[in-house]
This record gives structure tokens, C-alpha cells and sequence, in this order.
């Protein structure tokens, strides 16, 4: 698998493995979501209020699935790795500057869905579906780098009582 070849022949930690292995559900989740979007923006789909409530109802799990993983980082991951590498600058800043805009990406979708009614124009259906497309996007190389750069560093520079302390807080 290509999003895996940073992790090449590296053993996690409990805690940091733990983080990895959520990354391929939701990226089956994200697939998903990208392959009834595509059904809806070309026209395939021919009831749009029924197709994109669909997607709006993918969106909801997806999301309700991937905060408690976001939370996981940004409570612990990030700031003790961060004690190592600073959190101001670098790989840090740049993995909750993503979190943030993937967040407010499918905060908008939600929004315009909201304001869409249950008869969506097929003008409508673009502007309403992109940010979601925008999020998945930012997601899907945030999950690279994660796998391909954070994982492994965090691996390499957190110490035993440091991931001990991690699979602990995960665990609350």
C-alpha cells in the first residue's frame, strides 16, 4: 500500500499504532464519500434530494467517527510530541492548521446543506458538495503525512513513559 511506505519496518507503540490503524476506516469512509459526491455532480443520480441527504447522513458518521480521533491528537499526541519538537512551527502547526481548516470545511457543508431544503436545484448541488470534496482532500494528505512523517518521529522521539502516558490518556 502506498500510504504506508513511511512506515516501513517501524514497530509502533500501542498508543501511536492505535492512531494509525483509525486512518484506513475513515479513508474507506472519505472513498466513499467521493464516489456518491461524483454520482451527484455529474448527473447520475436522479432524485438529488434523496442522493445528497445521503451523503449529508455519510458525513455525519464519518464526522462522528473521526473527532474522537482528532481529539486523540490534539489532546495528546501533538502536545507531548510537541514537548520534543515545539508545536509553534514545523510539522505540529502545520498537522492542527489542517485539522482546523478540514474541520471548518465540513462545518460549511453542513451549513449549505442546511440552507438547501429537500428539492436542491442541480445548480445548487456544486457549491454545496465542494467544501466537503475540500475536506477530503486536506484529510487524505494530512493522513499521509501523519503515516509518512509525524507517526514515525513520534515513534522515534517519545520516550517509554511518554507513550505509556499517551495509550493512558487515550484510554479516559
Amino acid at each position: 500500500m502506498g500510504h504506508l511506505a513511511g512506515a516501513e519496518g517501524i514497530t509502533f507503540c500501542a498508543a501511536i499504532r492505535r492512531l494509525f490503524d483509525e486512518h484506513p476506516p475513515l479513508r474507506q469512509q472519505m472513498d466513499q464519500m467521493v464516489l456518491k459526491a461524483k454520482q451527484i455532480t455529474s448527473g447520475v443520480e436522479q432524485d438529488l434530494g434523496v442522493a445528497i441527504r445521503e451523503l449529508a447522513e455519510m458525513e455525519k458518521k464519518f464526522k462522528s467517527e473521526l473527532e474522537p480521533h482528532s481529539e486523540r491528537e490534539e489532546g495528546g499526541l501533538f502536545p507531548v510530541l510537541g514537548r520534543h519538537i515545539g508545536t509553534q512551527f514545523g510539522p505540529i502547526a502545520v498537522m492542527e492548521y489542517e485539522h482546523g481548516e478540514a474541520k471548518r470545511n465540513l462545518a460549511l457543508f453542513e451549513e449549505r446543506m442546511g440552507e438547501i431544503g429537500q428539492s436542491p436545484a442541480r445548480e445548487q448541488v456544486q457549491s454545496v458538495v465542494s467544501p466537503l470534496m475540500t475536506a477530503i482532500g486536506i484529510l487524505q494528505e494530512h493522513f499521509m503525512k501523519e503515516e509518512n512523517v509525524l507517526f514515525p518521529m513520534a515513534e522515534k522521539v517519545l520516550t517509554e513513559e511518554e507513550k505509556e502516558e499517551l495509550l493512558k490518556l487515550f484510554d479516559r
